[in-house]
């Protein structure tokens, strides 16, 4: 991998495919596994922590359910975070 390329060779078959990718996507993806994993500590394994916001109040149970304390909520922040990052259009 140089220069944000990366070349896979599948000699037998005679295929080269090349994979170009920003710096900005990698870090994008990096945040987004990162923001998954906290989501999914705070979701699975962490009780007792309150949430920033009253999601049973302000959204329908099904919604709520998925954010039940402060963890899963910063964790499905750095989810919408490393989304918009990895797809932010290039400056030409």
């Amino acid at each position: 991998m140089s220069g944000g390329v990366l070349l896979i060779r599948h000699p037998a078959a005679g295929i080269e495919i090349e994979f170009a990718m920003r710096k900005q996507a990698i870090a994008g993806w990096a945040i987004s596994l990162a923001g998954t994993a906290l989501w999914l500590y705070g979701y699975y394994y962490t009780t007792g922590h309150a949430a920033f916001v009253d999601w049973q109040i302000h959204t329908p149970w099904w919604i709520a359910d998925f954010l039940p304390n402060s963890e899963a909520e910063i964790g499905m922040a750095l989810i919408c975070v490393g989304s918009a990052v990895t797809y932010w259009p290039p400056r030409v």
